[in-house]
């Protein structure tokens, strides 16, 4: 096969304007661009086949005049250019807009090029026609493509032709990424010489590699590139056949989501180039016209084809230019020589405007709203099963399911690397969920063990009531052991529904009839899950076994489960039961993510989650990650001031001031007494006082408490670093301890602080103590404050005094705070010969049987020892906050006890249980608490306490 270019056109003393043959180029010229404008369905067609017809007649007229030798045919055949030239030149504006027409020397390459105002450009610039100023466009995108070659069986060919083969290409190319609208385009580049002839655009690969991608030099690279375009091909294909369409225009103007045009630039074909990859490049020349796809080849007459490669085959396909000097020819436009522009020089200004306007776009969004189900038929009866929709797949929308049977699709794993929208996936589902069923029908359990507060706004806040009423825990940041508590949880669960099951003879929730009897469905979402299972301990042991039991029993039961995670690389006790528990689970939503996670979330040999290219693209299969089965959807948006919209409105149906609101857990976070004590109200029991030492880290609210009985060892050490941390501790003791008793026998409070003189305070533990005092009369108690050192040791030599004489006045609650910081406690008073020390001793160990009950706060064990001694006065509830471990072990007498201090935390021994718990502690009041803490005791008790 051989391509040639034509001899010049130039006569002898006539220039190619001026003569019959030059105004037939340029008629011709006019019929090719007419010919594009139908093939690829260009706007204004019409307009140009009135050109051409035009054209047609002015050529007549010129070959009369030449025919009849009436006179200088120059004459004739310049006004015909001038009739004509304003045609062509619109027809090349209209085919090849913006950037992809350009003159080379426009000044708007200096900026960067301009947007040609469409996805992508149908036609390239590649110059004008020989000796004149009319520009020369021809159809790139929508066809095939070109094979671009120096001409041969020509002696006057040079190397340097081969060169201007690749200037034709790199000129196109950057047309292409500068005239095409953000993400329009995509170009992929073989490079076997590196050349780097689209590496001049290094600037837009860097950023934006789904634009630009990174050139491959060797089979290796080639291989899987050209696999992934194949697959593309054919996956477009199916949409295009579901939806009775020809053109990738028509599919483009349908998708509702970003589907880019795909360049693939071959250069020095058939160099480099095996017989498995040329039969790809084979298949995609063959249908890639219709389907988006368009090759760029520059023919290296040079290189010897691979042993099965006969590159005629693929060049048959394509549409050839022929290069020689500075022109060229083309397939497109036959026997007309067109004069090659000068390379466009402004490359790092092209780049910086191609990042600048990728950066700025918007992709294609799908409004969350689009995907709700008409308001009429919210909160439908529960089938057998659960539904929502995702998204969509071009214009049909994407609905994901929740079954147990007929088949089974009980969980979803969604995964995808960091930033591709996995957060908006959840809340998409989430939110479908919510609003296409009741709460009576449909309760939630949303854990996120990430640093991320997605959550946060599903649950009340300070300043906002309204929450999702189906959501009945909120994990905003959990951690493992509140993980695990929830798993037991549920765990726990299926044993109930078991009974239900039983009574009912049914085996799946489907069977049971609707009603109060059969038990909401539950969504179980866990993200970042792996986090939950990762570890060499026994907590880690304990959540895949429970992960795992839930997977495989909780189906028949409704619970289902939402497995998130960015990748489940690395984590070896998952890998372990990675069969276990991803084998009950065939739905996979997988974001864009790496080839080797594709391959985890979806399954073995499937990468369609890697060959994704944008923000919010996923890859669903319902069929446990069977390539086949894969279908690519865009996820909707999940705005925040939408959903915030939905929520109030589910909020309100749910009857607002009636809905429960969910549990919060927030790591690092400490509880919120105001918020406890509305829920519930501290009791006195047949044992007595159970004073609340904080939250369980588990689904309950109930707190967790420490009995206190008017007998010896009765009362509680708060240990570990942190003023402010010990004074929200010793509020709710203190301040349980006061309400669950009735307003006639309340215990006094002597209230010891002592603040040093020169002492650094902490603002928060003073405002706190002064907040706990405002509270304590506002309930009815009598509380005496002390600060001054002299006053608090004076206070505790009284107490001593009125124990050894059996004067105590009534109940005591003795709540020390940092008395390891006063001076002179182990130094007795002029006069007298114990110390405070002694008597604050004798107070503690002897005063639950006489009325007093001590809570104190110390920053260290050794601090307490040093005072009370080695037994600590026979106390037996202990609170520890960050505090060394040898120093928990030592008081609890349990040596191989693990325990690591972390914020937000404490660990409660109580002297009974038969091992230490963890809990929440309570936060320090604040002054704005004290209102609303006093407001809701006197509406239990108008007479100030609490019934």
């Amino acid at each position: 096969m051989s391509h040639q270019v034509p001899a010049s056109t130039e006569a002898a003393g006539v220039t190619p304007v001026q003569d019959a043959r030059s105004v037939r180029e340029l008629e011709a010229q006019l019929r090719a661009l007419a010919g594009a404008a139908r093939q690829l369905g260009i706007d204004g067609q019409h307009v140009m086949d009135s050109e051409v017809t035009q054209a047609r007649r002015a050529l007549n007229d010129v070959e009369r005049a030449d025919d009849a030798s009436v006179g200088p045919e120059t004459a004739a055949a310049g006004e015909a250019y001038t009739a004509m030239a304003p045609g062509l030149r619109l027809a090349a504006d209209r085919l090849a807009p913006g950037s992809a027409g350009s003159d080379p020397s426009d000044e708007v390459w200096a900026a960067g090029g301009s947007p040609a105002g469409a996805h992508w450009p149908g036609s390239v610039r590649v110059g004008v026609l020989d000796a004149t100023d009319v520009p020369v466009v021809l159809p790139l995108l929508g066809t095939a493509g070109w094979a671009v070659m120096p001409a041969v069986d020509d002696e006057t060919w040079q190397p340097e032709d081969r060169e201007a083969a690749l200037q034709v290409v790199q000129q196109a190319v950057l047309r292409l990424a500068t005239a095409s609208e953000p993400f329009g385009v995509r170009v992929e580049t073989f490079d076997p010489q590196v050349t780097g002839t689209v590496g001049v655009l290094g600037g837009v690969t860097r950023r934006f590699p789904q634009v630009v991608a990174p050139a491959v030099h060797d089979l290796s690279g080639l291989r899987p590139m050209l696999s992934s375009l194949v697959e593309t091909s054919s996956a477009r294909a199916t949409r295009m056949a579901q939806a009775g369409l020809t053109r990738f225009a028509e599919l483009q103007a349908r998708s509702r989501r970003a589907d880019p045009h795909r360049v693939v630039v071959v250069l020095d074909y058939p160099r480099g180039i095996d017989e498995r990859s040329n039969q790809d490049l084979l298949r995609l020349a063959a249908s890639g016209a219709s389907r988006g796809i368009t090759l760029l080849v520059t023919f290296d007459h040079s290189a010897d084809a691979a042993p099965g490669v006969d590159p005629d085959l693929l060049l048959d396909h394509l549409d050839a230019i022929v290069t020689t000097g500075d022109l060229l020819v083309a397939d497109q436009l036959p026997g007309v020589p067109v004069l090659r522009d000068d390379p466009i020089r402004q490359i790092t200004a092209v780049c910086d405007a191609v990042v600048a306007r990728t950066e700025a776009a918007e992709l294609p969004t799908i409004p969350f709203t689009e995907t709700l189900p008409p308001r009429g038929r919210w909160w439908t009866p529960v089938g057998d099963g659960l539904e929502a929709v995702i998204g969509f797949a071009d214009a049909d929308p994407v609905v994901v399911r929740l079954r147990s049977a007929n088949p089974p699709l009980p969980h979803l794993l969604v995964a995808g690397a960091v930033g591709q929208g996995k957060s908006n996936l959840l809340l998409t589902v989430i939110h479908g969920l919510a609003a296409r069923y009741s709460p009576d029908d449909l309760e939630m359990y949303l854990l996120d063990f990430k640093h991320g507060v997605e959550f946060a706004r599903l649950g009340p806040a300070t300043g906002r009531d309204v929450f999702l009423p189906h959501a009945k825990v909120l994990g905003i940041h959990a951690d493992r052991t509140f993980g695990v508590a929830v798993l037991r949880h549920l765990t726990e669960e299926l044993a109930r529904r078991s009974e239900v099951f039983k009574a009912y003879d049914a085996v799946d929730i489907s069977d049971l009839p609707a009603g109060p009897n059969r038990p909401p469905r539950l969504l179980v979402v866990l993200d970042e899950f792996q986090v939950l299972v990762d570890g060499d301990d026994d907590l880690a042991t304990e959540a895949v076994t429970l992960l795992e039991r839930l997977a495989r029993l909780g189906r028949a039961y409704g619970v289902h489960l939402i497995l998130a995670t960015q990748t489940l690389d690395g984590t070896a006790r998952l890998t372990a039961k990675r069969d276990a528990i991803l084998g009950q689970i065939p739905v996979r939503l997988a974001l864009k993510t790496t080839a080797a996670d594709s391959q985890v979330i979806l399954g073995p040999g499937n990468l369609a989650a890697a060959q994704l290219e944008f923000r919010g693209q996923v890859i669903v299969n319902a069929n446990y990650g069977a390539p086949d089965d894969n279908l690519r959807a865009q996820v909707a948006y999940a705005d925040h001031e939408i959903l915030a919209a939905l929520r109030g409105d589910l909020w309100q149906r749910a009857g607002s001031s009636d809905a429960v609101p969910p549990r919060v857990f927030h790591l690092a976070q400490p509880a919120h007494l105001p918020t406890a004590l509305a829920r519930q109200l501290p009791v006195t029991g047949p044992d007595g006082v159970a004073a609340w030492a904080g939250l369980p880290v588990a689904v309950t609210e109930t707190p967790a408490a420490i009995p206190v009985r008017p007998e010896p060892g009765a009362g509680v050490l708060v240990l570990g670093d942190g003023p402010a941390e010990g004074v929200g501790v010793l509020t709710g003791l203190v301040l349980s301890t006061i309400l669950a008793a009735p307003p006639e026998s309340r215990p006094k409070v002597v209230l010891l602080a002592p603040v040093a003189a020169g002492r650094a305070s902490d603002a928060v533990a003073e405002e706190g103590t002064r907040a706990l005092v405002e509270v304590l009369w506002a309930a009815g108690a009598d509380v005496e404050h002390l600060k001054s050192p002299e006053a608090v040791t004076g206070r505790i030599m009284d107490l001593r005094t009125q124990i050894a004489s059996d004067a105590v006045d009534g109940p005591t609650l003795l709540v020390t705070i940092g008395l390891h910081a006063l001076p002179g406690l182990k130094e007795a008073p002029p006069g007298l010969f114990e110390t405070p020390a002694a008597a604050l001793d004798d107070v503690v160990r002897r005063g639950p049987a006489a009325g007093i009950v001590t809570f104190g706060w110390w920053n260290r064990l050794h601090a307490v020892t040093d005072v009370l001694g080695y037994d600590h006065a026979n106390l037996t509830g202990y609170l520890f906050l960050r505090h060394p471990v040898d120093g928990v072990r030592s008081a609890l007498g349990m040596p191989l006890l693990t325990w690591a201090s972390e914020p937000a935390r404490a660990l409660v021994w109580d002297g009974i249980g038969p091992e230490p718990v963890q809990v929440v502690p309570f936060a320090p009041l604040t002054a704005d608490d004290v209102e609303h803490v006093a407001r809701h005791i006197r509406s239990e008790d108008p007479e100030g306490g609490v019934r």
